[in-house]
């Protein structure tokens, strides 16, 4: 029943094995360090252990299908609570405002995120989200102000509006090859320090990547910003004022007015006559082309010439020059930026 429990007196609860719900409230301030919810339970219901400041470790059974909304919302003492696999569902507000919760795993089984689920849990680390879920939802992890480590699943398609916002110590995180939208403000505001944008990435919103003071280089790989839709919305790296360089491919489709914001000492890297160079020329940022190894303004066999004897180890190549030498953004300088040369050549 609902209100069961809330404010009881007692510090040990064992509950029947007949169970298949726990009802709203029912835990609502009982003064239990450990809650064990029985085997057989299916469904946590709304607000059913929110604004406990007792309990320390909830033990989950494996039958459960669903978590209500706000279950464990506030309960500011939670260390441990483990999501068994077979959970599809966890609602809004879920977890939000444990502040003492310091890593989670999330099993496959889960479909669907509610909003908020993990937001203000200011002493969350680690975040493993195994789900299978295509989006995560909106301010899903909002100001995990030390959260350091996020391990995102290859089902995303969406990481969702304001996803990461504000988790300031979050300094890299691997944006997993299938994701196709970037939302708005999904990372603003965080500790990321060097980011790649997988090529199956069509969209990047506003503010996705605004106000990362410690941003110092973007790379996007090519494949992105296909389509009508595909490409860069403005301001989407506003206020990142220390970012330095960007690689854009030349699948960009579209590149919206001050993409930067302010910031206009942003090299960009891209392949010659592309919309990243008309970008570049456009708005007064350095542009560097891929291939032009000589710097003359254009792709010719001297380049090529050098970017072969770079595959085969006879030169050496600073750091900061390797991606001119990286033709075909692989990551590696090999035959096969030789061959993407000659094709250009050959038009």
């Amino acid at each position: 029943a609902q209100y069961c429990f809330t404010d009881a007196k007692c510090t040990h609860i064992t509950l029947p094995s007949t169970l298949k719900s726990i009802s709203e409230h029912s835990f609502s301030n009982t003064p239990c360090e450990e809650i064990v919810i029985p085997e057989g339970v299916e469904y946590i219901a709304k607000d059913a252990m929110s604004n406990n400041n007792y309990v320390k470790r909830v033990i989950l059974p494996t039958t459960l299908k669903s978590i209500g909304d706000y279950a464990f919302f506030n309960c500011l003492k939670l260390e441990t609570v483990e999501i068994p696999e077979g959970v599809n569902r966890i609602g809004d507000f879920v977890f939000s405002y444990c502040f003492s919760l310091k890593e989670m795993t999330l099993p496959e089984s889960i479909t669907r995120f509610g909003e908020w689920t993990f937001a203000c849990c200011w002493g969350l680390k680690k975040l493993i989200i195994k789900s299978s879920a295509s989006a995560l939802s909106n301010y899903f992890c909002r100001d995990c102000h030390s959260l350091t480590y996020v391990e995102l699943p290859d089902t995303l398609l969406y990481i969702s509006n304001n996803a990461f916002l504000d988790c300031t110590s979050l300094k890299s995180i691997v944006i997993p090859q299938g994701v196709r939208y970037i939302l708005y403000s999904a990372f603003r505001n965080t500790g990321l320090e060097n980011v790649t944008i997988p090529s199956s990435v069509i969209k990047i919103e506003s503010y996705a990547l605004g106000e990362c003071k410690n941003l110092i280089s973007v790379k996007i790989c090519e494949g992105f910003g296909v389509g009508d839709i595909g490409g860069i919305q403005g301001n989407a790296f506003a206020d990142s004022n220390k970012l330095s360089s960007i690689i854009i491919p030349k699948s960009t489709n579209h590149l919206s007015y001050s993409i930067f914001g302010s910031n206009t000492s942003v090299t960009i890297f891209g392949y010659l006559d592309s919309n990243a160079q008309l970008y570049a020329n456009e708005y007064g940022h350095e542009f560097i082309a891929l291939g032009d190894i000589d710097g003359d303004g254009t792709i010719g066999v001297n380049d090529i010439g050098s970017v072969l004897s770079a595959s085969m180890g006879a030169i050496d190549i600073d750091e900061d020059r390797l991606v001119i030498f990286d033709y075909n953004l692989d990551g590696v300088v090999d035959a096969f930026d030789v061959a993407a040369m000659d094709r250009t050549i050959a038009g």
